[in-house]
């Protein structure tokens, strides 16, 4: 009983104390339940839009929000990553100047950059033939989606920054798709009828706007009286320097995890792409733990840095390495145990997805092993180091997808795609351990 209660004792100032490892653990906890949250939300509206719009009309909606997705990287120009390096940083300096410049800085290249990406849209699909008018005007709608977007994101980061996860997170991936769903479903059930694209990506485009209004008043709220009224310094050719290989790594990451698929639908068949597509989907379930971690590590580790309280980073970095690689073998191994009734479920065709389904889990699990690094790297100002080796793991994967696809289908899809991962976790790691002298793993190193 004595036991039990000091255990209990424990747990509970862990989490209520000071400490690097009480902030994380919170802010990593808070993430978590907002992304398990989040998840449910959106898959319950994406099958609410589906009956909705009806097949054609869903195509047309996903097709367009797809492209806006990969297009935003531009929008934000790296500057959301950008802002948990720089943000932290100069609070430890208290450079309240710099603080102040960067916000401005950060706000007007966002705004011109998502505004040339919407123009670029808008323009694009007037010149395009093709399209059919449906689409066409699904387009017109979504294009004006990049510019919310890339500030909610923007916004996001600053709150992030500030370690305030829950206002972060909860207007993007909570009250965003509820407020897309509750309109939706209300027109639907008034109507009776399916709804078109257009009208849907609209009402989309507002629940953004209603987002990015609670993200930028939550974000005022907390903003300091001494920040607002700071003489703005500026240093805008070391952010954009920084910003820009970001926005890169962003850029060849997203590529990385579509590659595979891509290439499966080009030498093998989209029938095929299809079946591993779900098991990819799924093996990406057991990041979670991975996501929710670097939310609250991403800024601390900047901070930490920047600070010269190495051991209170090294103190943190394992704490985390330990939370992601806990979450992450329990999530595999719940999957590895239910996966091919979870593939199943799409259909008896996918069950055929399951061996390379665990081959993905395993590459996942040798990922949350190596910790952090990726953001280590980027929040120490070695981000160029850090493009360089995910440059590096592109161009493996590539020739490994290239070469394995045809001779091992969707297995050999799978064993690139884990190679690749596991090639540049692995190299970052020796590269934090002898560059920083920091050990981002769980293992002991003599």
């Amino acid at each position: 009983m004595l036991k039990k209660i000091n255990l209990k004792y424990l747990f509970i100032k862990l989490i209520n104390g000071q400490g690097v490892g009480a902030i994380l653990v919170r802010g990593a906890s808070q993430s978590l339940i907002v992304q398990i949250i989040g998840t449910g939300i959106n898959f319950i509206s994406q099958i609410l839009l589906a009956r909705i719009l009806g097949v054609n009309n869903y195509g047309d909606y996903i097709y367009v929000l797809t492209w806006i997705n990969i297009l935003l990287l531009i929008g934000v120009m790296g500057f959301d990553t950008a802002t948990l390096r720089y943000m932290p940083r100069y609070d430890v300096d208290q450079d309240l100047g710099l603080i102040k410049g960067f916000l401005l800085s950060s706000q007007k290249i966002v705004l011109i950059s998502s505004s040339i990406v919407t123009a670029g849209i808008l323009l694009f699909v007037f010149n395009v033939s093709k399209f059919n008018y449906s689409l066409r005007m699904v387009f017109y709608v979504g294009a004006l989606l990049v510019q919310p977007l890339a500030l909610l994101q923007l916004y996001a980061a600053r709150l992030r920054s500030s370690k305030k996860i829950l206002l972060a997170q909860v207007p993007l991936q909570i009250i965003r798709p509820v407020f897309l769903m509750l309109i939706t479903g209300c027109i639907y059930i008034l109507t009776q009828s399916h709804l078109p694209g257009v009208l849907v990506m609209a009402i989309n485009l507002c629940s953004v706007i209603f987002a990015l209004g609670l993200s930028i008043w939550a974000f005022r709220k907390n903003l300091s009286p001494e920040i607002r009224n700071a003489r703005p310094d500026f240093n805008t050719k070391e952010w954009m320097s920084v910003a820009i290989p970001l926005l890169i790594i962003s850029g060849m990451s997203m590529v990385m995890g579509q590659m595979d698929t891509v290439m499966l639908g080009a030498l093998i068949g989209t029938d095929v792409a299809g079946i591993y597509s779900s098991a990819q989907r799924i093996s990406t379930l057991v990041l979670f733990g991975l996501q929710a971690v670097n939310t609250m590590a991403a800024p601390m580790i900047s901070e930490l840095y920047y600070a010269g309280r190495i051991k209170e980073l090294q103190r943190m970095v394992t704490l985390a390495s330990w939370g992601i690689f806990a979450v992450t073998s329990i999530g595999s191994v719940v999957l590895i145990f239910l996966g091919h009734w979870i593939l199943s479920l799409f259909g008896q065709a996918f069950v055929i997805g399951y061996l390379p389904l665990i081959i993905l889990l395993i590459g996942n699990v040798i990922n949350a092993l190596c910790g952090s690094v990726g953001f280590i790297l980027n929040m120490t100002g070695n981000q160029k180091i850090s493009g360089r080796i995910i440059a590096g793991g592109l161009v493996i994967n590539f020739l490994l997808n290239l070469c394995l696809i045809p001779k091992w289908n969707m297995t050999g899809a799978a064993i690139a795609t884990a190679t690749g991962m596991i090639y540049w976790n692995l190299f970052m790691v020796i590269v934090v351990i002898r560059k920083l002298k920091i050990n981002p793993t769980i293992c002991r190193f003599n």
